[in-house]
């Protein structure tokens, strides 16, 4: 009885055992599971690459052709500055924060939208925009009003509320809209407590990303997000002074696309920002005001400490997804035609897009001819601008 006792008992151990091996090849396998999508997020370590010696990287490594579009100027069109750039079927959008103009896509001025003013169709002194392009329609903001447009006519159609400060904001398929708050100060108001905010055609909140670590500012100083679409149906965001570069997909999910060492000693909740204008704040804290993202690269801006007047410690930094490669660059060298270094502001799909006052051209071209093998085309380009004309969109792929 005994010998059939212990038997029965150690089958009970092994029955036990094995049980036990198989939950944890089951909690294993869901680690590497996990694991697995830990790894599909760039680590990236920004801060070793702010101490590299800066290697040239040149517009060779990203396409084999540049393309310049001269924004005509007329009294209508005047753009003193850029402030965004949408590239939609054959147009060219672009503000410079108050007003939006409408090109086509050789450069030739076709429309304004909409205008300042407290009229239907008439927008506030500052906005921001975004397209729909499968309802071919414009959205501007500001303000907390919504002003939409037909696309191809540019004739008002409606307006709808917002009740939030907002800085950006991007349309995902089937007209859903993603605005990202201010970080305002903490005693101004509540909208900074989310930051980011679904919205519908009617202007209703179906959804929210609370802000769990606001910053500490004071008086106007304010924080936001740095922005961009990724394809038609992901937006990535990047708030400031943050570690982490999300993306929002078209279901409003939210995950982790990058994370960023920094290795700041001071916490970004530690922070205190005073509007002072001619001294840098936190001169080693280390942030990135600005990323953009093709298929192959990013392009990352980092700077460190916080300015609104003095030139910050800026640094140029590649990551190439396919190597994995950070790359610490001054810019990027024109070795195409000979044309002003690059670096891109905006994005549209694989289109990496920046622009050029002629001015800087003219001079580039004048003061580089015994040093620069210029080609034919961008001579001829060069000799046909006049200093005071519109900027110059340059556009690669």
């Amino acid at each position: 009885m005994k010998k059939k006792f212990i038997t029965q008992n150690m089958k009970k151990i092994v029955y036990k055992s094995l049980w036990s091996s198989l939950v944890c090849l089951f909690i294993l396998c869901s680690c590497t599971q996990r694991n697995d999508f830990d790894d599909a997020v760039y680590h990236l370590d920004i801060s070793g690459a702010t101490n590299q010696q800066p290697k040239d990287f040149f517009l060779s490594d990203l396409a084999s052709d540049i393309n310049y579009i001269p924004l005509e100027a007329n009294d209508e069109c005047l753009l003193s500055n850029i402030d965004k750039i949408l590239l939609v079927n054959d147009y060219i959008f672009i503000t410079d924060g108050r007003n939006l103009f409408q090109f086509i896509s050789t450069g030739k001025f076709l429309r304004q939208i909409g205008r300042t003013g407290k009229g239907p169709g008439e927008h506030g002194r500052r906005i921001t925009f975004d397209i729909d392009a499968e309802q071919q329609e414009i959205f501007i903001y500001s303000s907390t009003v919504v002003n939409v447009y037909d696309l191809e006519y540019g004739t008002y159609k409606r307006r709808f509320l917002v009740n939030q400060d907002v800085s950006d904001f991007h349309i995902l398929p089937q007209g859903k809209m993603v605005f990202f708050t201010y970080e305002l100060p903490a005693e101004a108001a509540i909208s900074s407590v989310c930051e980011v905010f679904l919205v519908d055609s009617a202007g209703t909140i179906s959804d929210s990303i609370p802000n769990f670590g606001r910053l500490n500012i004071r008086s106007n100083s304010r924080g936001y997000a740095t922005t961009y679409e990724f394809e038609k149906n992901e937006i990535r965001y990047l708030y400031n002074y943050r570690d982490t570069l999300y993306k929002i997909t078209a279901d409003f999910k939210r995950s982790p696309q990058a994370v960023f060492n920094l290795e700041n000693v001071l916490s970004r909740n530690n922070l205190l920002f005073e509007p002072i204008y001619d001294n840098v704040q936190h001169p080693n804290f280390l942030w990135i005001p600005k990323i953009l993202e093709n298929g192959q690269f990013m392009f990352i801006t980092a700077e460190k400490g916080r300015s609104f007047m003095v030139n910050p410690n800026v640094h140029h930094i590649i990551f190439d997804k396919n190597s994995n490669a950070l790359i610490s660059t001054h810019t990027i060298k024109n070795d195409i035609d000979g044309g002003l270094a690059f670096w891109p502001k905006y994005t549209s799909g694989e289109k990496l897009i920046s622009y050029y006052h002629p001015i800087d051209i003219i001079n580039h071209y004048n003061s580089s001819t015994s040093k620069v093998e210029f080609s034919k085309n961008f001579i001829a380009f060069a000799n046909s601008l006049e200093e005071n004309d519109n900027p110059v969109l340059v556009i690669i792929k």
